[in-house]
């Protein structure tokens, strides 16, 4: 959430969207990666030693965090510009029809 509003706040500044997502993506990729590896290095004891229930829930939220971040930082940026360029061809199209 925090990624896409800032590329909204960037997008109005910036001509070129693809530009925007850019910056956006490397402004928030310490953040985002920060978060993910305090999680990841806080948990790796509970996984070794947490037992028959807390070693798989360990293991299930590190990897959880792996995989949102991989989604957050490649997956998100490139649906959303995606998406952002379909609208455009939408509302040409429309606008064309008059």
């Amino acid at each position: 959430i925090v990624l896409l509003d800032y590329i909204k706040v960037i997008g109005k500044e910036e001509d070129d969207l693809s530009k925007a997502i850019v910056e956006a993506c490397l402004t928030r990729i310490r953040p985002i990666t920060i978060g993910m590896i305090t999680t990841v290095i806080s948990l790796i004891p509970l996984g070794i030693s947490g037992g028959d229930l807390w070693a798989p829930l360990a293991y299930s939220i590190i990897f959880g965090m792996m995989i949102s971040s991989i989604l957050t930082l490649i997956i998100i940026p490139v649906a959303y510009l995606l998406l952002e360029k379909a609208k455009e061809r939408f509302k040409e199209s429309k606008l064309s029809k008059f």
